[in-house]
């Protein structure tokens, strides 16, 4: 994979629960690591292909595999302002050296 494809800046994040004074669970992000990586809005002939393994897949996230993270569907992914949940994880050739992530918008915006 070429660099220069790799020019945004995005952050993986995991879930974690936490408990309010309250007792009650609350659901927060944790960063996992910042990544350079490729964010495309899925094309034409791409949706069509993504869309039989996924419903509403609106973005293809492309980056080089971390060797330290495992990366699944239960992270998600922020760029700029918005939040991508992964749908799909694709490991290119099996070659274990790019990853494609299949993911979908979030409805709210990265900074609530």
């Amino acid at each position: 994979m070429r660099a220069g494809r790799l020019r945004c800046r995005v952050t993986l994040e995991r879930p974690v629960e936490t408990a309010t004074p309250s007792g009650a669970k609350k659901l927060r992000w944790q960063p996992v690591g910042d990544f350079w990586a490729a964010v495309e809005p899925i094309r034409g002939r791409e949706y069509f292909s993504a869309n039989q393994i996924r419903d509403e897949v609106d973005a293809k996230i492309t980056l080089r595999t971390p060797r330290d993270i495992e990366i699944t569907p239960q992270l998600r992914v922020r760029h700029q302002a918005t939040l991508y949940s992964i749908q799909s994880v694709i490991d290119v050739k099996s070659a274990h050296r790019t990853l494609e992530l299949m993911c979908k918008t979030h409805a709210a915006r990265a900074g609530r």
